[in-house]
Order: C-alpha cells, then sequence, then structure tokens
C-alpha cells in the first residue's frame, strides 16, 4: 500500500513540474534520443519563475487572508458573547467553505475527462495492487497536485497561525492542516467521481460538473467579499452569534483548533491529524464499498432526445450548428463562457461600487467596460476553440471544406456571443444613457467590431500555441500567449478612449492588421495540427511587424503631449516593447526563418537623395495647404524646426532613431511579409498602413513617403529605407529652418 502511494505521488509531483515546465520554460529545440528510455525533467529557467510566482501568489493569499480573519475578530468582538469563541465559530465557518469550494472545483474544472468515456481510473485497477492501495495512492496525489488547494487552504491556515500563534509550532501545524484539509478534499472528491460514474449518466455528469464550478466560485467569492467589501457587513455578528460549538467539532473545524492550541504542539498535531485520518478513512471504505456494487468505468450512454425545433433552429447546420450545441448541451463549458463573466463582473461591481459610478460618468467609460465583458468571453471561448474537438480534431480534415474556413465558423460563434454581451453591457450601463446617439453608435460599433477582432485574435493564439499533432493539441495555452493576448486588448483600449475619429479608425485598422496576420499564420500551419512532422511553411515574420506597429501606434500617440526628454526613452521602450513580442510570437508559432533583403552600399546614397527629394515635396505640399512651423512641430514632434533650437538629442532623437525604428517596423517586418506572402499592391498597402501614424492633413505626403520607402526597402534592403526616411526628415528640417 505504501509502495502505491508513493509511486502515484510521485507521478503527482512529475505532472505538476510538467505543467510549470510547459507554462513558464522557454521554447528549446528538440532533439531525439539516442538511446531509449524515460528523459530527465529540464527546467531551466521554468523553476524560478514558477517558484516566484507561486511565493507571490502564497503571500497575497496570506495577506487577504488575514484582513479577511481580522473583519471576522471585529465581528466577533462586537457580537453578544464570548469573542474568542465566536472567532472560533467563524474561523471554522470560513474554511468549511473553503474545503467545500476546493472539493467542488476540483470536481468542476479539475478533472476533465469525468464526463468522457476515456476515464483512466478503471485501468488502474486492473493493475497487481491491492483496492485500498490504489485508493489511498488517488488520494495521495489528488492532495499534492491539485493547485486550489493549496492556493486556497494555505493562506487561510498560516493567516489563522500568524493571528493565534505566532510561532514556529504553529505554522507547522498549519502547514500539517493543510496538507491533511487537501487529503480530506481529496478523498471527498474521489468518492464523488466513483459514485457519479456509477450512478449517473455522461449528460449529467456534465451538468453536475457545471454546477459545481459555478458553486465553487461563489463559494470563493463569499469568502473574499469580507475582505474586498467596500463596508463591513453589518449582519455578521448576528451570524456568528447563531452558529452552534459543535462547528469547531468538525472536520473542518478541528484545524483551527489544533492552531490554536500551537503551545502544546504535540496533541495539537494529534488531535488534527487523527481526526483527518480518521475521515479520510472513512471515505476511503466508503468509496471502496461504492466500488464493489459494480463497475465504475465506462459512464452510462446519455439517452439521445430529439433536439426541439427551437435548438435545431438556433443552431443551424455545419460547423456553426455543431458548436452551437456543443454550447447547448455541455453544460460546463456553458458555465465557464457565459455565467462566469456574469458573476466576474457582478462580483466586481459588488465589492467595487467605484466601477459602476465611473461608468456612468461618461459614455467612453461604460464603452469600456463593455469590451472588457466581451473580450473576457471570447477569451473564454476562442481560446478552446481547438480543446473541443480533442482527438476528434482530424474528423475536421475529411469534410469537402477547408480547415481554416471550419475554425472561421467556430469563432464567428463565439465572437457572436461576446458581441452580444458588449452590446448588452453598453445599452445598459449608466454612462451611456445620456450620450448623444451618434456617439454612443460610434462608441458602439468599436467596442463590437474590436470583440469580433480579438475573438480572431484570441482563437490564432490559442491555435498557435496548441503544439503539433493531436496528442498536443489539448494542452492548455500557454501563460505568455495569454499574456500577449491581455496586452494587445489593453492597447485597443485607446480606440475606446480616443477624442477623435481618426485615432479611432486607425487604432481598430492597425488591430485589425494583427488579426488578420495571426489568421494567416494559422492558415499556414493547418496541416501542422494534426501531422507533428509535416514541415513547418517559412514565416515572413508579417505578425510581429503589425504587432509591432500597433503598440509603436499606441505609444507614441501616448507620449505626444509628454516633456521632449522622455522621447528618446519611448523610443527605446518601443523597440523593447517589439523584441519582446516578437520573441513571444516566436516561442507560440514554430517560426521559420526568412532572408531578409541584403544591404547594397550603392543604394545607400540612392536613398539619401530619393529621401531629400520627399523632404522637399513633402514640404512643398505642407507650403501648398497653407501650414506653418507650428503645424510641422506638432507632426514631427521629435524634430527641432525653429532656427534658434540646437537640442542635439532631440535631432539625433528624430532624425536617427526614430526613423530606424520606424523602417525596421514597417518595413523591415511589415512589407518583408506583405511581399513574402505575395500579396496584390503590398507596397501600397504597407505605406497605407504606415501612414496611419501621421496627422490626417499628412497622409498624402506620408503615403508617398511609405510607397517610396517601399521600393527603397526592395532594392537595398532595412538599412537603405532608414537612410531615405531619414534623409527626408533631415531636408525636411534644413529646408523649414531656410
Amino acid at each position: 500500500m505504501l509502495a502505491a502511494s508513493v509511486i502515484l505521488g510521485r507521478l503527482a509531483v512529475r505532472r505538476l513540474s510538467n505543467r510549470c515546465s510547459a507554462l513558464f520554460a522557454t521554447r528549446r529545440r528538440t532533439r531525439r534520443p539516442t538511446v531509449r528510455g524515460a528523459a530527465p525533467v529540464r527546467l531551466g529557467v521554468a523553476a524560478p519563475i514558477a517558484l516566484a510566482i507561486g511565493l507571490l501568489l502564497a503571500t497575497n493569499g496570506v495577506l487577504l487572508a488575514g484582513q479577511v480573519l481580522h473583519v471576522l475578530a471585529d465581528a466577533a468582538a462586537s457580537a453578544a458573547g464570548t469573542a474568542e469563541a465566536l472567532f472560533v465559530r467563524g474561523a471554522s465557518l470560513l474554511l468549511g467553505l473553503s474545503f467545500a469550494a476546493v472539493v467542488l472545483l476540483g470536481l468542476g474544472t479539475g478533472n476533465r475527462e469525468l464526463g468522457r468515456a476515456e476515464w483512466t481510473f478503471p485501468g488502474l485497477l486492473t493493475l497487481p495492487v491491492s483496492r485500498h492501495a490504489l485508493l489511498l495512492g488517488k488520494v495521495v496525489e489528488y492532495a499534492l497536485i491539485q493547485p486550489t488547494a493549496w492556493l486556497v487552504l494555505l493562506p487561510l491556515t498560516v493567516a489563522l497561525a500568524l493571528r493565534t500563534e505566532p510561532s514556529g509550532a504553529a505554522l507547522l501545524i498549519a502547514i500539517g492542516a493543510t496538507l491533511c484539509l487537501s487529503a480530506m478534499a481529496g478523498a471527498a472528491r474521489l468518492l464523488a467521481e466513483v459514485w457519479l460514474r456509477r450512478a449517473a449518466s455522461a449528460e449529467r455528469i456534465r451538468n453536475i460538473q457545471g454546477g459545481c464550478t459555478l458553486l465553487g466560485v461563489l463559494t470563493l467569492y463569499a469568502v473574499s467579499y469580507l475582505a474586498l467589501a467596500p463596508t463591513k457587513p453589518e449582519w455578521l455578528p448576528e451570524l456568528l452569534a447563531a452558529l452552534p460549538d459543535a462547528l469547531a467539532w468538525l472536520p473542518c473545524g478541528v484545524p483551527v483548533l489544533g492552531i490554536g492550541a500551537a503551545s502544546h504542539p504535540t496533541a495539537a498535531g494529534a488531535l488534527v491529524f487523527g481526526s483527518s485520518a480518521v475521515v479520510v478513512a472513512v471515505l476511503l471504505v466508503a468509496t471502496a464499498g461504492v466500488l464493489r456494487l459494480g463497475p465504475a468505468s465506462p459512464a452510462r450512454a446519455s439517452r439521445c432526445r430529439r433536439a426541439s425545433a427551437a435548438v435545431a433552429a438556433l443552431a443551424g447546420h455545419g460547423i456553426v450548428g455543431k458548436e452551437v450545441r456543443l454550447l447547448l448541451r455541455d453544460r460546463t463549458l456553458m458555465v465557464q463562457t457565459l455565467v462566469l463573466p456574469v458573476v466576474v463582473l457582478g462580483f466586481q461591481l459588488l465589492i467595487n461600487p467605484a466601477l459602476l459610478t465611473a461608468a456612468g460618468e461618461g459614455p467612453q467609460h461604460a464603452a469600456m467596460l463593455a469590451f472588457a465583458v466581451g473580450a473576457y468571453v471570447v477569451a473564454a471561448g476562442c481560446g478552446a476553440v481547438l480543446g473541443g474537438e480533442g482527438g476528434a480534431l482530424w474528423l475536421l480534415y475529411t469534410f469537402p471544406r477547408p480547415i481554416g474556413a471550419m475554425l472561421h465558423g467556430k469563432v464567428r460563434v463565439w465572437a457572436s456571443i461576446g458581441g452580444l454581451y458588449a452590446a448588452v453591457v453598453l445599452w445598459t450601463a449608466p454612462g451611456a444613457r445620456g450620450a448623444a446617439l451618434p456617439e454612443l453608435l460610434a462608441l458602439a460599433a468599436v467596442v463590437v467590431g474590436g470583440v469580433w477582432i480579438h475573438a480572431f485574435l484570441a482563437a490564432a493564439i490559442a491555435v498557435l500555441c496548441a503544439g503539433r499533432g493531436l496528442p498536443a493539441v489539448e494542452r492548455r495555452v500557454r501563460s505568455s500567449a495569454f499574456v500577449l493576448f491581455l496586452a494587445l486588448a489593453g492597447l485597443y483600449g485607446h480606440a475606446v478612449y480616443a477624442g477623435d475619429g481618426v485615432t479611432r479608425f486607425a487604432t481598430v485598422v492597425l488591430a485589425a492588421s494583427c488579426a488578420a496576420a495571426l489568421w494567416q499564420r494559422v492558415r499556414a500551419r493547418e496541416r501542422c495540427l494534426v501531422d507533428a512532422h509535416a514541415a513547418v511553411p517559412r514565416d515572413p515574420g508579417f505578425a510581429e511587424g503589425a504587432v509591432a506597429s500597433l503598440v509603436c501606434f499606441v505609444l507614441g500617440r501616448s507620449v505626444a503631449g509628454a516633456p521632449d526628454t522622455l522621447v528618446p526613452a519611448a523610443a527605446v521602450l518601443a523597440v523593447g516593447a517589439c523584441v519582446a513580442i516578437g520573441r513571444l510570437l516566436r516561442g507560440c508559432a514554430w517560426r521559420g526563418d526568412v532572408e531578409a533583403p541584403q544591404t547594397r552600399i550603392g543604394w545607400i546614397a540612392v536613398a539619401v537623395l530619393v529621401g531629400a527629394l520627399c523632404g522637399s515635396v513633402t514640404l512643398g505640399y505642407v507650403w501648398a495647404v497653407g501650414l506653418d512651423h507650428a503645424a510641422l512641430a506638432h507632426a514631427f514632434p521629435t524634430v527641432p524646426f525653429a532656427v534658434e533650437e540646437r537640442d542635439v538629442l532631440r535631432l539625433l532623437a528624430g532624425v536617427v532613431l526614430a526613423p530606424a525604428v520606424f523602417e525596421w517596423i514597417h518595413r523591415g517586418m511589415v512589407l518583408r511579409g506583405l511581399l513574402a506572402l505575395r500579396i496584390p499592391a503590398a507596397v501600397p498597402l504597407g505605406a497605407g498602413l504606415s501612414m496611419l501614424g501621421a496627422p490626417p492633413w499628412l497622409w498624402p505626403a506620408a503615403f508617398l513617403q511609405g510607397a517610396v520607402t517601399g521600393w527603397v526597402f526592395g532594392c537595398g534592403g532595412t538599412a537603405a529605407a532608414a537612410s531615405c526616411h531619414a534623409a527626408s526628415l533631415a531636408t525636411l528640417c534644413l529646408l523649414a529652418k531656410g
């Protein structure tokens, strides 16, 4: 029995370490081993990153739990009765609610295969090991590998130890109590899983899992509300006075008594470990009894029920109908994608009424809240655009339609749902009621369009991070991909809060170009999803350039009114952001190398002459439309146009650094990608994207500048294009001074 427990426990620890390495480790080239056998686990930089994040979450959890206990102690002091006894009752109730949340979340989201036919637990029963040893090993596995138990129970027990008896013995008892509670949660979860697989159908199990997920989240929110509420709950003292004394002697309340008696560590440890051992033994005996009643292998097939006419009309046909029917039948997916956004939004408004007040101050705040809700919905739905298919993904390749078109249909479903959520929030927000109809329609178009754009962004990032080959498709999305999606969604807020329609139009167009670039990368790698050995097509880097152009546009507009000394720092920050984004995209998208155009020394001189001609034409255009130095200074804030200015730093930043970064992004990445993809009119399209960063009155000259530098780039490379752009700005500055 001990050997089986140790083996399953080691497998649980190894699985947890592999998850951490998959989340945080950098992508390396894998080499085929020459000798057969298990490859050693190499975490690299994943171990310290995972440890740092774990410590940060634990510290935050301890602070939050300490605030909850502080509110509980104040309520116990103001209630009728002994404050210490009331505090023990309240702490026992909080620990019991946290224990229930751990069990419910373990049933809901901790076991995705519970409602499927391929449940792995019956296979363990065929091993030459006793049943009790397997059950105990499974409990050890659940106790070690479920992170929710450690992230929820450990901060509460540690905060309780620091408040009641701040000593080393109390901390050890708190850690031991967490292990005992986690073991009891694992035993309760195992009993529930075995009983459900024997007594319920697969459809009912999925419905129960959805309900467990919702109840678990609501329970955690109820515990966190005590610390995050804007005012202290007035009903809490009455609740503590109404609780019975026997609550502290329940299995979830005994750790509170043990931590409180840390001055006698032997007795406290015996009390905590002895009570938990009894509870785990009783639950294991009950689980073994359920197994004796009948087999617990595959779940009973659900009865085939013909869909109603309304459901059939709503679902439609094809891949869209399949996705809608999956959403209507899978209650777990429905809760995670449709119900949880409402619950999260309601809880945020409950603990932070300032959000509702801010949403009522103006239509832009209401639009931003609506976009955040829609983006959350599409992130939850489109993030699992391939995970819902699982091992049946290869069936999509057998249908007489392109795989990209079917993925496009799946994304349209979630984009429509997210857009509907965003429209409802925007329509019901207080700040949108007093807005003018044209402004409200413009914000609605920006918000709903942004939700559709980010639906394709989320789906593309999820597909590119899903891995290669069918076994790897079901892996969870990497944390770096989720961070990238959040960053892009945050950049889109610039379109919501923009004061003019030109900035909104430019932000929407650049965000749409990012979605189109990433989706093109998905279409180019369709075969790699099912075939792990398929050759990865060469990537021109259009996606990196599109994302970098969006970052630089938003960053440039953000520092437009900043002091001049911050402009070089902003340019350096833009370069760093572009490099980081390129690293994220290359790590998740199996990027191939593309040869850049070679720089020709002779073209540098030609580029300088052509750039000087462009600068002269630009200045003539500016004079033709009747503008002066103030307009030029507004369009080029880093270039000193006044004769009396002798700022060398501004001159270098505006004439050398800014053109180099600009051409590296728009010509070295965006235009090179468009040319490699053989897109018609690639040079005018790249010039149109690059001109969006200029003021509207300068768009004709900026388009001409982009077209000329695009032609120079095709002949001489990025260095020639940067030289052409720099010569144009230098000529414009010299002629304007003269």
